[in-house]
């Protein structure tokens, strides 16, 4: 594998009914086919992703078999329809990575897919197997859906301690850059994607910490005020704010794009128009 593609860590805002989460979809369309990125695990607590899948929930077979077809329809340019597979525990998640490995006729007993969605409930107390098999895995791409739950103001109120032994919560914030051992042992990046409906419920630490931030529709002087306060290099965050205040609904304004402007403009994050060849409408 060649060099692989440097950390991600987004942070998606904007009020309810905004296209947060086809947002998240599009964006991981094109995250999940870098080959830096072993795999995309969406902490699915809002129940918004695979859903065509919900009537063979618990049949893995039969979630590969529409995914496969889902693969095949993308590759021939086709709008995707599935998102991946579902799974509830550890034991499912490599009970349809073995599952993968057979259909594709690998040489190792397990394949890992390129998107996971895991479905344990309505709050991230009960996410530890995903958290765990992710952090294992190494130069994985977590989508935390509501964030806030994730990532509240104070940190007591984390709903995580230790994820793995030597692993927590902050640390794939401040650590994921490539310092996160994975089960193996060696140091991996952890890739970060947070959404939330309110700025200020989030974390300073995420919105220091994430190098780019998007925003879609918002309100509340208290969010236009931290986006005065901490985005806008060089002076811009009321100018910002008063993009934020006039841009449509499902339309999205960058507030933050550090790797951007490290290397060339678009290089880095994925484009926001509409994909073609597979993509999202």
């Amino acid at each position: 594998m060649g060099r692989r593609l440097g950390r991600q860590s987004l942070l998606i805002i904007g009020m309810p009914g905004t296209g947060k989460t086809t947002l998240e979809r599009r964006l991981t369309d094109v995250y999940m086919t870098k080959a830096s990125i072993d795999s995309v695990f969406v902490l699915d607590t809002k129940g918004e992703w695979s859903t065509g899948l919900e009537r063979c929930e618990h049949d893995l077979e039969q979630q590969l078999e529409l995914l496969e077809q889902d693969d095949e329809r993308a590759r021939a340019g086709k709008l995707r329809e599935y998102d991946g597979p579902i799974v509830h525990s550890s034991a499912e998640y490599h009970e349809f990575c073995q599952l993968l490995a057979e259909e594709r006729e690998s040489e190792h007993d397990e394949l890992v897919p390129p998107r996971v969605i895991w479905r344990q409930g309505k709050h991230p107390h009960t996410y530890g197997d995903g958290l765990r098999e992710g952090v294992d895995q190494g130069h994985v791409m977590f989508v935390f859906c509501e964030g806030a739950k994730w990532f509240p103001p104070y940190w007591r109120d984390w709903p995580w301690g230790p994820i793995r032994g030597d692993v927590t919560m902050p640390d794939l914030l401040a650590e994921g850059r490539a310092h996160i051992p994975d089960r193996n042992g060696k140091p991996c990046r952890i890739h970060v994607m947070v959404d939330t409906q309110v700025l200020q419920q989030v974390h300073w630490q995420v919105r220091s910490f994430c190098e780019i931030v998007i925003a879609g529709p918002i309100e509340g002087g208290d969010t236009l005020s931290i986006i005065k306060k901490e985005f806008g290099r060089g002076g811009r965050g009321k100018e910002l704010a008063q993009e934020v205040q006039q841009v449509e609904w499902h339309d999205w304004v960058v507030l933050r794009n550090i790797p951007a402007e490290r290397v060339g403009r678009g290089r880095v994050m994925p484009p926001l128009a509409p994909f073609r060849g597979g993509g999202r409408a």
